[in-house]
């Protein structure tokens, strides 16, 4: 059935196959990646109040791009299913570029934070607040201490403490526990006001960590 509406899509030209084939469960080496095609990007920059967009051919992605748009996607997927089953309720997702915060850097440069996402999650007794790093480890550990950096410059900006009051917590999702070990070991050369802003948990025990169940950081 699912097949057959995505082959409709793609006859509509709302959705356009993309050139790199994935496998998968119940897929194999005939499973898809799909992308908005010319009707399909008509259709939401209508909903988005944008007008008509010209056509063009989409831009075919990278692999290391469309694993980690995959990763993200999955892990709403995965917060949308606990929030279902009664684990949490899942008040907020904002993906990329929403997500982004701009603020001013010491000296008085503009400064822009690109989490992966934002998420609220919470129940009658509390609510959660995460910037979301989703890391499949294919950045060495300069571009992990930047990126930590950022975090750090936006928390001392008090733009976000400013607007809701308090900072989201800084949830690092990574694939595996060797991972998790370079994580914790860039945290462990922080400062201690700083270390305690970040999260580390493997993609295992993600859920824990949004659900606010106990055993959640690697």
């Amino acid at each position: 059935m699912l097949r057959r509406i995505l082959a409709r899509l793609v006859e509509q030209r709302v959705l356009e196959r993309l050139e790199r084939r994935r496998g998968g469960r119940g897929g194999g080496s005939s499973a898809w990646v799909y992308a908005l095609g010319p009707a399909g990007r008509r259709i939401v920059a209508y909903w988005a109040g944008e007008g008509l967009p010209r056509s063009r051919t989409p831009h075919e992605p990278s692999v290391t791009w469309t694993a980690h748009t995959l990763a993200v996607s999955e892990l709403y997927v995965r917060l949308k299913a606990a929030a279902r089953a009664g684990r949490m309720e899942l008040l907020v997702f904002d993906a990329e570029p929403v997500c982004w915060r701009s603020y001013t850097r010491l000296g008085g440069a503009a400064g822009m934070l690109k989490p992966d996402a934002y998420v609220e999650v919470g129940s009658r007794e509390w609510i959660d607040a995460f910037f979301v790093e989703v890391d499949l480890g294919t950045e060495h550990r300069g571009q992990l201490i930047r990126q930590h950096r950022v975090y750090r410059e936006y928390f001392r900006s008090g733009v976000e403490q400013a607007k809701t009051g308090a900072f989201p917590s800084v949830a690092w999702i990574v694939p595996d526990e060797r991972r998790a070990t370079l994580l914790a070991s860039v945290h462990g050369e922080l400062p201690a006001a700083d270390r305690r802003l970040f999260t580390v948990t493997t993609s295992e025990h993600v859920l824990k960590v949004f659900c606010g169940e106990p055993g959640a950081s690697a």
